[in-house]
C-alpha cells in the first residue's frame, strides 16, 4: 500500500511542495497493530524538527463471494431441457475457492454418496471448535456406549427420522437403538448383523483413556467432537468431529492423528437401519490423514446438472457455472432443488440457491432425434477405449447434419463419425465410477435434438494380480501356485482358424457359449490356468478374462499366446526387418490386457525355435524375445507379468544352455515336450544349465488309437489317462524346478488333418473327424492324430454350440488335481506294536493318502529314541504302511516328538538328539520312492548348541521347512529361536535363515509352536511377557525374495499373565490362529480360547475370538489347532464329555467372514492311538 506525504517549503514569496511516497509492506508481518513515526529534518530554524505518527492495521486478506442471479426458474414443456447461467463473482483480494453441491427438496431418495477434500468438489476442512461451549459426554467408557443425546432437530437418514443419538466408544455414531454398539470388531458394510444404523467414524478397537468428547447443536447442525481419542494397544489419539445438517448430509473431520495411531485399522462409512444397504469409504486400509473431510449426501437430483461443481476464481474475477434442467420422463408440476455453495469465505458460508423447475404440459414430438445402441444404461465399461454406437432420424422435413457426444452433461461436445448410423471411439477414464453419455443429432437447418439421449455407464478399472517368480517358486497375489493347465483352442466344428480373421480368435464376446459351456467342467477339474495359442491382440477379450477370473473365485488364469509367423525378416541389420513391428504388435497386445487380474504371464510364439520357424536364426530370435520382454516389462512398470517362450522339444538342452544368458528378461523357459509316457531326464537336464524355471507348455498323447481307428476307451484301454498319470506325476515331483504345466488339449479340432504329414492322408474338411497326423514314437500306437488330442470329445449340436464329454484323462487329472476327499469318518488305528509310554499319537501330520503319527517314546534304539509310523489310506481304511527310524537313533532323542508331511517329504523333529551339545536338537527329512519311504537328509542349525531343542516344533510347506528351537540363547535364556530351511534345485535342503523376535528376551521360547504356508510363517512364544507374566505371543513373518522379514506381532487383546498364547499356532492364506489353551472364560478357568487373524494389505488385523459354547473349566481348548484355507481344527485334550480329559475336537468353518462351528467330535481316551478325523480340512492339504 502506498500513500502520498506533502512537504511544502516558503523561500521569500514563493512556495513549493514536494510528494513523497510512502509504502507499507505487509509480507513478513503478522496480523496485528504496529506504530511507527516518520521524522522530517531540515535547516528551518524555527521547526528543524517534524514528527509524523504512522499507524498500520494487518488483517486477514479473504475472499469475497458473490452469486448472481440468487435464484433460478425454469418453466419447460415435458421433455425439454432449458440451460441457464449461475455467476460466481470473487469481491475479495484472496482467490475464492468453491464447491457446489445439489440437493432436492424434499429429498426423497434413501442412497448416498460420498465425497472427499482430496477429490474436487468435495467439502473444505474447517474445523469447528466447541471444547468451551459444548456439553461433555463423561460416561463413555472402553466397548461401551453412551446416550442417547438430542440431536437438536429431526434428523433425516435412510429415509428415518431422528431425534437423538448415540455414542459409542468404538468409532461410531448411532440412531434408534443401541444394539451391538460395544463391538470392537469392525465389519464390512453393509453388513446384516449388528451393529446397523450408525455412522462409522473410525470404527475400531478404540478406547476413551484420557480423551475429551463433546457435541452441541449449533446453526442447524449438531456437532460431535473426539478430543485426543486413545486406540487400544498404541500410544497414539486421533481429533475428529462428525457434523449432522439439517438437510441430512454428514460430514467426518480428521484434525490430527498423533505419532503412534494407526490410521489404517478401522471401517470408514454409513450404514442403514436393516444393514442392507451402506457406504463404505475404507476398511482397514491407509486412507486418512490430517485435515481431511469426507461429506455423505443424498444422491443429487435426476432433473437438475451442474457443470462445473467446484474452482478457484482470483481476485476481482468471475466463473460461469452451467445450469440445466430437463424435464425429460417428468409429470406435469412443480420440483425444487437447493444448490449449495462452499467457499473458503467463512463469512458467507454456505450459500443457497433455490432452482424451481416447472413442468406444464406436453411437448410436440421432437423432429430430430437419436438413439444409443451401445453401451445401454448400466452397462459395466472394462476396455480402455470403447466404442460408442447409434441411430440418428429426422422427419421429412430435416435431415441429419451431424450427431455430437457429450461426458460432461452438455458443457463441451464432440462430434461422432457418421449420421443415420453413427459411432464414437470412446476414451474410458482411468478412474472406476459411473460416468454419463448424452447424445444429441443436429439437422441440416442447424436445429438441436429437443431432450438429449443420456445413458449411465459404470467404469470399472482393474488391477492386475499380483504375479511373482521368485527364484523357481511363482506366487499369485502372495500365495504360492502351480500351474495346472490346459490348452484351450474351442474351435466349433465345422470351423477352420486358419481361414478366420483374425486367427482363431474364439475368445471374444461372440463365443459366450462355449465359454459358459467349458469354464464349469474346467473348474470342477482342477484347472487353474489356460495356455492359449493365439487371439486376436488388440480385441475386446474382457468378457472371456471375466468369465476366467470368476470375481477371484475358483479362478482360471490364462497366458495368452502371441502369434508369431514364420518368414519374418528378425535380422536386426537388415534395414527391412520386422522386428519393430512385431514388437509393437506384442506391445500392443500387453497395453490392452495387463490390467486385467486373470491374466498369469504372457507367451511369445509357439514352437519358434524349429527348423521350419527360426531354428536356423537362432541369435536373431532369441535377441527378439529378450527385447520384447524387456519392452513389456518396461510398459507395465514394477507390476509387470512374468514372459515366457514355448519351445519345441528338439535338441532343447543345448538350446537351453546357449541361450539362458542372452535372454535375461525371460522369467521362465517353457517347451512344449512330447516323449511318451515319461520326461525322461528333462528335469535333471535342465536344472544343470539354467537357474530359471520351466514350464511345460504342452505334453500328453491323443485320443486315438491308430491300429483300430477307435478311441483307446472304446478298445477298453486309457492309454490317454495312463500317460498323462505319469508325466503329471513327474511334473509334481520336480516343482521345485517345474513351475506347472499345460495338458494338450481341451476339445478335438476337427480342422488339424489338413496339416498330416502324409500326404495321402489329408483331411481338408473341418465338419469331419479325419483320422490323419504323423508318426510319432511317443504314442503307444506310433502314431500321433491331429484331431484327437482332446481330454474331452466334441459332438455336433444342430445350430447350438457343440456338445462336450469328457474323456478318462479328464477325470484322470481330476483326480491329481483335487484330491478326492477320504470318507468324513473317524478311524482308529493302533499299531500292534506299540508299548506302553511310546506316546503314539503325540504328533500327527496328514497330506493326501499318508498319515502320520509319532511315537516319541518308542524304545527301538534305546529309550526315549523315538519313531514313526506312515499310514496309507488303501481306499477303506487307514493302514499301516511302515515304521520309520533314523539312522542315527539314540536314547532320549525323542524323535518324532513333531512332525510334517507335505507332498513327497516328511520332516521329523527330535530334539533330544546330541549333537555339537546334549540335546541341541536335529530334524530329519524322509522322502517317498518307488521303494517306499526313506530318510532323505538330517537337518541341524548351522549355530546348533546344548540344549537349544531344536525340532521341538516343525512345519512344511511347498519348498520350505520350518524348525522351532525353543531353547535357544541368542536372547537371552530359553529366549529361542526358528530355521527356514529350503529345498535346492537338486532337491537338498539347505537353512536360508534363522529367525528370531525383535522383541525376544529370557525365557520367551519362541519356537515352541511353528507353522509355514506360502510366504507366511507363523512362530509361537507362549511365554513372552507382552501382557503380564506368560502371557504369550506369536510372530508373523513374510518371505521377500529370499528374506524372511518379521512382518506383525499378535498378542490377545484381552490378554493375562498365564494365558499361554502362542502354545501352539496355525497359518493359512490370509487367516491365523493363535491358541491360548489356559486363558480363563470366568467362571470357567483353564478353559482356553483360540484367536483368529486376517491379512489384508500387510496388516493383520484382530477377527475373532473363539471360546466353546459348551466348554468348562480344564477344557483346555486351544492347546492344538490346525488351518487349512477356511476350516480350522482345535483341539481340548482336556475336555471331560467321556471321561476325564477324554479330550475333543472342534471344527469351524469360515462363511462370510465369521467362524462357524461344524461340529465336535470326541474320542475316548486310549494309550498308543491316533484318532484321524478325515474331514475335508485335512484330507485335501494337497
Amino acid at each position: 500500500m502506498v500513500k502520498d506525504l506533502s512537504i511544502s517549503c516558503r523561500t521569500d514569496s514563493t512556495i513549493e511542495k514536494i510528494d513523497v511516497a510512502i509504502g507499507a509492506d505487509t509480507t513478513y508481518l503478522a496480523m496485528d497493530h504496529y506504530e511507527c513515526s516518520l521524522i522530517v529534518t531540515s535547516d528551518d530554524i524555527l521547526t528543524p524538527t517534524i514528527t509524523i505518527p504512522v499507524s498500520l492495521d494487518v488483517v486477514e486478506s479473504t475472499p469475497v463471494i458473490d452469486v448472481y442471479p440468487d435464484q433460478l426458474t425454469f418453466e419447460l414443456m415435458e421433455n425439454e431441457q432449458d440451460l441457464k447461467k449461475l455467476s460466481i463473482i470473487n469481491q475479495g483480494s484472496n482467490p475464492l475457492v468453491w464447491n457446489m453441491t445439489t440437493s432436492c427438496q424434499p429429498d426423497e431418495k434413501n442412497t448416498y454418496s460420498w465425497i472427499d477434500s482430496d477429490m474436487p468438489g468435495g467439502p473444505i476442512f474447517d474445523w469447528i471448535d466447541i471444547t468451551k461451549n459444548g456439553k461433555p459426554i463423561n460416561n463413555l467408557k472402553d466397548d461401551s456406549f453412551a446416550g442417547p443425546f438430542p440431536i437438536g432437530f429431526s434428523f433425516s437418514f435412510y429415509g428415518e427420522t431422528y431425534e437423538k443419538f448415540y455414542a459409542a466408544s468404538n468409532g461410531l455414531i448411532a440412531f434408534g437403538a443401541s444394539t451391538g454398539l460395544s463391538e470392537r470388531s469392525n465389519d464390512a458394510i453393509p453388513e446384516k448383523r449388528a451393529p446397523n444404523n450408525f455412522l462409522a467414524w473410525f470404527w475400531d478397537d478404540l478406547i476413551p483413556r484420557n480423551a475429551r468428547v463433546f457435541y452441541k447443536t449449533l446453526d442447524e447442525k449438531l456437532i460431535v467432537s473426539f478430543i485426543d481419542y486413545g486406540q487400544f494397544g498404541n500410544t497414539g489419539t486421533v481429533t475428529a468431529q462428525v457434523i449432522l445438517y439439517v438437510d441430512g448430509s454428514i460430514v467426518y473431520q480428521y484434525q490430527h492423528f498423533r505419532d503412534g495411531f494407526k490410521s489404517s485399522t478401522a471401517t470408514i462409512g454409513i450404514e442403514n437401519k436393516q444393514g442392507t444397504e451402506g457406504v463404505q469409504v475404507a476398511k482397514n486400509v491407509p486412507y486418512l490423514h490430517d485435515l481431511h473431510a469426507i461429506r455423505f449426501q443424498s444422491d443429487p437430483c435426476q432433473w437438475l446438472n451442474i457443470a462445473p461443481v467446484s474452482g478457484t476464481i482470483s481476485s476481482m474475477s468471475t466463473e460461469s457455472v452451467a445450469v440445466k434442467a430437463s424435464a425429460k420422463d417428468m409429470p406435469q408440476g412443480k420440483y425444487n432443488a437447493i444448490l449449495q455453495i462452499n467457499s473458503n469465505d467463512k463469512a458467507h458460508n454456505p450459500i443457497d440457491i433455490p432452482v424451481h423447475l416447472i413442468v406444464k404440459g406436453q411437448s410436440h414430438p421432437p423432429v430430430i432425434k437419436s438413439e444409443i445402441l451401445s453401451p445401454k444404461s448400466k452397462d459395466m465399461i472394462y476396455a480402455t477405449t470403447f466404442p460408442i454406437k447409434g441411430t440418428a432420424t429426422a422427419t421429412e422435413q430435416e435431415t441429419i447434419e451431424r450427431v455430437e457426444i457429450s461426458f460432461d452433461s452438455g458443457t463441451t461436445w464432440k462430434v461422432a463419425s457418421g449420421k443415420n448410423q453413427w459411432r464414437y471411439e470412446w476414451t474410458v477414464p482411468s478412474e472406476s465410477g459411473k460416468y454419463s453419455i448424452c447424445v444429441r443429432a443436429v439437422g441440416h437447418s442447424g436445429d438441436y435434438q429437443t431432450a438429449l439421449t443420456q445413458v449411465q455407464v459404470n467404469v470399472i478399472q482393474r488391477s492386475n494380480s499380483r504375479v511373482l517368480i521368485d527364484g523357481r517358486t511363482m506366487s499369485v497375489n502372495d500365495n504360492i501356485f502351480q500351474i495346472k493347465g490346459v490348452g484351450y483352442a474351442p474351435t466349433p466344428i465345422g470351423h477352420d482358424p486358419e481361414t478366420q480373421t483374425p486367427y482363431g480368435d474364439y475368445f471374444t464376446k461372440n463365443y459366450n457359449k462355449i465359454h459358459t459351456r467349458d469354464f464349469p467342467l474346467l473348474r470342477v477339474m482342477g484347472a487353474n490356468t489356460l495356455r492359449l495359442l493365439h487371439w486376436d491382440p488388440t480385441a475386446d477379450h474382457t468378457h472371456f478374462l471375466d468369465n476366467a477370473f470368476n470375481n477371484g473365485i475358483d479362478s482360471i488364469f490364462v497366458i495368452p499366446g502371441f502369434w508369431i509367423n514364420s518368414g519374418y525378416n528378425i535380422d536386426p541389420n537388415s534395414p527391412s526387418n520386422h522386428r519393430n513391428q512385431i514388437k509393437q504388435d506384442f506391445l500392443d497386445m500387453v497395453r490392452i490386457h495387463m490390467n486385467h487380474p486373470a491374466i498369469l504371464m504372457w507367451c511369445i510364439g509357439n514352437e519358434l525355435n524349429a527348423d521350419w520357424m527360426y531354428g536356423k536364426e537362432m541369435d536373431y530370435l532369441f535377441s527378439l524375445i529378450n527385447e520384447m520382454a524387456l519392452a513389456a516389462k518396461n510398459l507395465e512398470g514394477r507390476t509387470y507379468h512374468p514372459t515366457t517362450t514355448a519351445l519345441i522339444d528338439i535338441n532343447l538342452s543345448n538350446t537351453i544352455k546357449g541361450f539362458n544368458s542372452k535372454v535375461p528378461d525371460i522369467a521362465a523357459w517353457g517347451a512344449t515336450v512330447y516323449r511318451g509316457d515319461s520326461f525322461g531326464e528333462l528335469f535333471t537336464d535342465f536344472s544343470k544349465i539354467s537357474d530359471k524355471p520351466l514350464i511345460i507348455l504342452g505334453f500328453g498323447i491323443d485320443a486315438l488309437n491308430n491300429k483300430t481307428l477307435k478311441e483307446y476307451e472304446t478298445d477298453g484301454l486309457s492309454k490317454q489317462s495312463e500317460y498323462a498319470r505319469a508325466l503329471w506325476r513327474e511334473i509334481n515331483q520336480n516343482k521345485h524346478i517345474c513351475l506347472g504345466a499345460s495338458i494338450t488339449a481341451y476339445a478335438d479340432e476337427w480342422w488339424k488333418g489338413k496339416n498330416a504329414s502324409d500326404p495321402l492322408c489329408k483331411d481338408d474338411d473341418p465338419s469331419l473327424h479325419g483320422f490323419c497326423g504323423y508318426a510319432s514314437d511317443a504314442h503307444p500306437d506310433g502314431y500321433a492324430n491331429e484331431e484327437w488330442w482332446g481330454i474331452v470329445r466334441v459332438i455336433k449340436n444342430g445350430q447350438d454350440s457343440d456338445i462336450v464329454q469328457p474323456r478318462s484323462v479328464y477325470y484322470e487329472l481330476q483326480t491329481a488335481w483335487n484330491f478326492n476327499p477320504i470318507p468324513p469318518k473317524e478311524y482308529k488305528i493302533v499299531p500292534k506294536d506299540c508299548n506302553r509310554s511310546d506316546n503314539f499319537g503325540r504328533s500327527v501330520s496328514i497330506y493326501g493318502k499318508y498319515a502320520v503319527g509319532g511315537a516319541k517314546g518308542d524304545d527301538t534304539n534305546g529309550g526315549n529314541s523315538g519313531a514313526v509310523y506312515m499310514m496309507h489310506f488303501n481306499g477303506d481304511n487307514w493302514v499301516k504302511n511302515s515304521k520309520l527310524l533314523p539312522d542315527d537313533g539314540q536314547v532320549n532323542d525323542y524323535f518324532g516328538c513333531s512332525v510334517g508331511l507335505f507332498d513327497d517329504f516328511a520332516l521329523f523333529g527330535a530334539y533330544g538328539k546330541d549333537g555339537p551339545g546334549s540335546k541341541s536338537g536335529a530334524a530329519y527329512i524322509f522322502a517317498l520312492k518307488s521303494s517306499g519311504w526313506e530318510q532323505y537328509q538330517k537337518l541341524v542349525a548351522d549355530d546348533a548348541d546344548a540344549n537349544d531343542y531344536f525340532g521341538y516344533a516343525v512345519d512344511i510347506h511347498e519348498n520350505y521347512a520350518i524348525i522351532g528351537a525353543y531353547g535357544d540363547d541368542d536372547k537371552g535364556n530359553m529366549s529361542g529361536a526358528a530355521y527356514i530351511f529350503k529345498r535346492q534345485a537338486d532337491n537338498t535342503w539347505v537353512q536360508q535363515q534363522k529367525l528370531l523376535d525383535d522383541r525376544g528376551d529370557r525365557n520367551d521360547q519362541f519356537g515352541y509352536a511353528v507353522d509355514i504356508c506360502d510366504t507366511h510363517a507363523i512362530v509361537g512364544a507362549y511365554r513372552d511377557d507382552d501382557k503380564g507374566d506368560s502371557s504369550g505371543s506369536a510372530i508373523i513373518f513374510k518371505r521377500e525374495q529370499n528374506m524372511w522379514i518379521q512382518q506383525a506381532r499378535l498378542n490377545a487383546r484381552d490378554g493375562q499373565s498365564n494365558d499361554y498364547f502362542g502354545f501352539d499356532v496355525a497359518i493359512s492364506k490370509d487367516y491365523a490362529a493363535v491358541g491360548a489353551y489356559r486363558s480363563d472364560d470366568e467362571p470357567r478357568y483353564n478353559i482356553g480360547s483360540v484367536y483368529i487373524f486376517k491379512h489384508d494389505k500387510g496388516i493383520w488385523n484382530h477377527q475373532a475370538k473363539i471360546v466353546p459354547n459348551d466348554g468348562s473349566s480344564n477344557d483346555y481348548f486351544g492347546s492344538s489347532v490346525d488351518m487349512i484355507g477356511s476350516r480350522l481344527l482345535i483341539g481340548a485334550y482336556g475336555d471331560g464329555d467321556k471321561g476325564p480329559s477324554s479330550g475333543a475336537a472342534y471344527l469351524y468353518c469360515l462363511d462370510q467372514d465369521e467362524w462357524k462351528f461344524q461340529k465336535s467330535t470326541l474320542p475316548a481316551r486310549e494309550n498308543h492311538t491316533i484318532i484321524l478325523v478325515t474331514m475335508s480340512l485335512l484330507a485335501s492339504r494337497a
